[in-house]
């Protein structure tokens, strides 16, 4: 249904009609599983899509816009949907409205594949939805057509988890309820490189928790939980303070091994039921990190996570071989010896959470330009003449190396009028980790871009961490990473 109409429908998303008049709201445990995997940002439109639909049915209007019903089968299930990737079945039973499916734009297919049999057993062993999709739900934010545009940069590899990304999900939440009502403490690390959907499984994490009545502590940067509550429309302040004694503790992207103990240590003496962390030790810009990484609180479950859904693929291996070539030629340490032990550290590191890595996007592009008024003219040119150029999130995150004195005048904002833009020093990680981008621009002074090239020993703890977290902006765009050289 064109987004015209739909927005149509979403306007009159509130109506409050009384459940008495409503009818019942049920679902199939298909629908029931495939909203469990639905990732964060996907869930307040499915919400949406069925409230809609329940409270227009309930004022006998046309909830379902006229559209047909779904071909290839018999019974009358409709497809409303909110994006492209983003779609629900509804049918009609008696006084009941029954969510069979959600999914992206294949699912009509693959449900219309099932056998009649198949269907009628779904329909028989429904259930009663979660009181969320017809009433306000604590965690969403309601979405209507004044803060959502058909623009959207949520593509359909983001909407719902893998198969096994919600596998491991499954797992810890029930691992998670196992020691709530045992009365014990888990502890589990979900370790993975940029990209690889450690904060997404967290988050959904957190909702299902909440939705099962346990309470969760969701701790994550300032800069993230902005994002988050842009990106995913979800009330993230809600889950980032502990509702009660004994709230599960999720830690997305922690700055040291040091803030994992000490959330491990406070869930123990509060007797929380979990402590769940995703972290990528490569983000981490400490000296002997292996010592650090060994301190760590021994996990009850220990995944790694190896699909890149962020960068591209060509990005990604040129992003890599500026990373690795820090690895290679710099060290905090002077000793040729214990250089030559702390680098085999590094390279296993760099195998698991970064070369390692497997990516579900091919292309992208890294390139070094100088920094004359063209070069940067012809960029934003380019990224300008996206059609797909996000709207609603920055596409473009511009890191200045202010370390080095590398600052842009005022004028350059003429260059990139017109495209959502966050601005940070290069230095300043903390407002641009665990955030994605389209493009990264890096306007970086020429001498640490040689020093980089060239490799420098015995560093002190601050330059050692300057390089370390070059993996970070490496990390950040999806499609372009462009080095400008000022001088």
């Amino acid at each position: 249904m064109p987004a015209a109409r739909w927005y149509k429908i979403v306007t009159v998303a509130g109506l409050g009609v009384p459940m008495s008049q409503a009818g019942v709201l049920s679902w199939t445990g298909r629908a029931r599983r495939a909203y469990e995997r639905t990732m964060p940002q996907a869930r307040g439109r499915v919400l949406t899509v069925v409230r809609t639909a329940f409270n227009r049915r309930a004022t006998s209007s046309d909830w379902y816009e006229g559209k047909k019903t779904l071909q290839g089968v018999r019974e009358n299930v409709y497809e409303l949907r909110y994006t492209h990737s983003c779609r629900v079945l509804l049918q009609p039973v008696r006084d009941e409205l029954v969510i069979v499916d959600i999914g992206n734009h294949d699912v009509t297919t693959r449900y219309a594949a099932l056998r009649p049999s198949q269907r009628a057993k779904l329909i028989e062993d429904r259930t009663p939805a979660p009181p969320g999709f017809t009433g306000t739900h604590p965690l969403f934010e309601e979405v209507d057509e004044g803060t959502y545009t058909s623009n959207d940069p949520v593509t359909g590899w983001a909407e719902f988890l893998s198969d096994d990304q919600a596998a491991l999900a499954d797992l810890i939440l029930e691992q998670t309820q196992y020691a709530d009502l045992a009365d014990e403490t888990e502890v589990i690390y979900l370790r993975g490189g940029a990209g690889t959907g450690k904060t997404a499984v967290l988050l959904n994490l957190a909702l299902r928790l909440h939705d099962a009545g346990i309470p969760v502590d969701f701790r994550c940067s300032t800069a993230v939980a902005k994002y988050l509550a842009a990106h995913t429309r979800v009330n993230v302040k809600r889950l980032q303070a502990p509702m009660a004694p004994h709230a599960a503790i999720l830690l997305d992207d922690p700055r040291s091994p040091a803030s994992v103990t000490a959330a491990v240590n406070q869930a123990r003496l509060a007797k929380a039921p979990a402590v769940i962390v995703g972290f990528d030790p490569l983000q981490w810009p400490l000296k002997s990190l292996d010592t650090h990484l060994q301190a760590m609180p021994k996990p009850d479950i220990d995944e790694a996570l190896h699909d890149c859904y962020r960068q591209s693929a060509a990005l990604a291996r040129q992003a890599t071989e500026v990373v690795t070539r820090i690895h290679e030629r710099s060290s905090f340490r002077v000793d040729p010896v214990r250089i030559e032990a702390e680098r085999r550290v590094l390279a296993e590191l760099s195998n698991h959470y970064l070369t390692g890595l497997q990516f579900t996007r091919p292309g992208g592009r890294f390139a070094i330009r100088g920094c004359a008024e063209d070069d940067v003219y012809a960029e934003a040119g380019r990224l300008k003449s996206r059609a797909d150029l996000w709207q609603d999130l920055p596409a473009l995150l511009v890191l200045e190396d202010r370390a080095h004195g590398v600052t842009l005048v005022p004028d350059f904002k003429k260059y990139r009028r017109g495209i959502n833009t966050q601005t940070s020093a290069l230095e300043d990680v903390a407002a641009y980790r665990g955030l994605d981008f389209q493009t990264v621009w890096i306007f970086m002074h020429r001498t640490f871009y040689e020093r980089i090239q060239q490799g420098v020993t015995g560093l002190k703890g601050a330059e050692w961490a300057s390089l370390l977290n070059m993996h970070i902006p490496m990390t950040r765009a999806r499609d372009d990473t462009i080095l400008f050289l000022v001088d």
